[in-house]
């Protein structure tokens, strides 16, 4: 699948993903060679019966000393907006893992290209693509999640979700449009990230992940959709916690000549 783009050895997300792989394996290891003495309950030790002095104790242990309540860092203005149509829709906004509309799901038109570009194979890296990301109109930032559009309690949202930014470039004459978003949900905790690749406003790729507290999840990033003359576009999501960097993920957009991959049955 799309994974075979960030295991070439070329791939800059590829080289990022790994280092900080061996950075996690080491931090690790540092805890389990130096244990740390328990601060105090966290959010699983909380029951039903806890008090607030245990809820807020949690809270600090959890998170540290950081205001959860403190404003968002502030999103770029609307006059900075240059995309003026997104082929995404408002769908999006509703994307879950558990529930439907799922995140992953594509038209039955689509599926043919999405499938095609996810099995092509990368045969040389041809550099990387310059994005300008901005935040989409539809963002939470401009457009809070209300119960009467998700049908569910408003608490179930992350102050600040669910996130879109988007980016387009012409590469050969054909328009790229290229979507990023983003929701952390509560009860249970989970998170969804999906990348769309369209191209003269029909998708050709996608490519997510997702992470839940009950210990479920799935990653077939990065998003990768053919745009013609044997090249593919592949942009990968490499932020370390993207629930947790304000407007600022770490995207990775790379060229590519690519052969075309076994067909599905």
């Amino acid at each position: 699948m799309a994974r075979a783009f960030r295991k070439h050895p070329d791939s800059v997300a590829g080289r990022i993903a790994a280092r900080q792989a061996r950075a996690a394996a080491k931090e690790l290891r540092r805890v389990v060679a130096e244990p740390e003495e328990d601060e105090g309950p966290n959010w699983l030790d909380l029951t039903l019966d806890s008090t607030g002095e245990e809820i807020e104790a949690a809270r600090r242990t959890t998170f540290g000393e950081q205001d959860l309540d403190a404003p968002l860092p502030a999103p770029p203005p609307k006059s900075a907006v240059t995309i003026r149509a997104c082929p995404l829709g408002r769908q999006w906004r509703r994307w879950d893992m558990f529930n439907s509309p799922r995140y992953h799901a594509v038209p039955d038109g689509a599926r043919p290209a999405v499938d095609a570009a996810a099995h092509s194979k990368p045969v040389r890296h041809l550099g990387l693509l310059p994005l300008s990301w901005e935040t989409a109109e539809d963002d939470a930032a401009f457009v809070p999640m209300t119960t009467a559009e998700s049908g569910e309690p408003e608490w179930r949202w992350e102050k600040g979700s669910p996130r879109h930014l988007h980016a387009e470039a012409d590469l050969d004459g054909r328009r790229v449009h290229v979507d990023w978003t983003h929701a952390h949900k509560h009860g249970p905790g989970r998170t969804i990230t999906e990348i769309r690749i369209f191209v003269d406003g029909r998708l050709e790729g996608r490519g997510g992940r997702c992470g839940c507290s009950l210990g479920v999840g799935g990653n077939d990033l990065p998003a990768v959709a053919l745009i013609g003359s044997g090249r593919a576009l592949s942009v990968d999501d490499v932020t370390d916690d993207a629930s947790r960097r304000g407007f600022a993920p770490q995207l990775v957009a790379e060229l590519w000549e690519v052969r075309s991959g076994p067909a599905r049955p």
